[in-house]
């Protein structure tokens, strides 16, 4: 049975990639603003309750387009498959992804059905997270592009600078530190 499902999955996620590449001549880049929807109460953006740096972002449209290239709003990075699997099976709260969360009836906000949350390679591995199931539930398989609910993210590190006075304390205090070594060896 497991077999017969895995050869069915492949099967299916090879037929999607030929498709993926008969259709990568119409593939665009498309920038955060103008696939990033931003109008429920959530602003779009809603963090899992599995993984802090984890988020979905919601998309102005409900299809999606494989081929397209979504880059992710400042401070956030698309996710990966990988990370998406890493995050799932936890002890979170059992809350949806996003169905009836930020104002939205159930699956429905502005009269869209949303139901998918894509990662950044999900044109090869087909893998999703269904806004109507728990946050720490396992993705979901599909190659459905209608109902695309948007985009899962990952939070990026803020980078604190390093000042430009630090090299130069951490200098002198070298420098006091060899002095008393000096002074205490005489």
């Amino acid at each position: 049975m497991y077999l017969k499902r895995a050869l069915t999955l492949n099967v299916m996620a090879l037929i999607f990639a030929l498709g993926f590449l008969n259709d990568r001549a119409e593939a665009a880049t498309i920038a955060a603003n103008d696939w990033w929807l931003q109008t429920d109460s959530l602003g779009g953006l809603r963090q899992s309750t599995v993984n802090d740096q984890m988020f979905y972002a919601v998309s102005q449209s409900n299809v999606w387009n494989p081929g397209d290239t979504y880059v992710a709003p400042t401070g956030y990075r698309l996710a990966t498959t990988a990370e998406g699997l890493a995050a799932v099976g936890g002890s979170g709260l059992p809350e949806f992804t996003y169905y009836y969360q930020g104002g939205w009836s159930g699956y429905l906000w502005e009269g869209l059905a949303r139901y998918y949350f894509r990662f950044s390679d999900s044109n090869v591995t087909l893998k999703a997270k269904h806004a109507g199931n728990h946050d720490s539930a396992p993705l979901f398989t599909t190659g459905d592009v209608n109902n695309f609910a948007g985009m899962v993210l990952i939070a990026e590190a803020a980078t604190v600078p390093v000042p430009a006075a630090l090299p130069l304390l951490m200098l002198a205090l070298g420098g006091l530190g060899f002095a008393a070594r000096r002074r205490k060896a005489a």
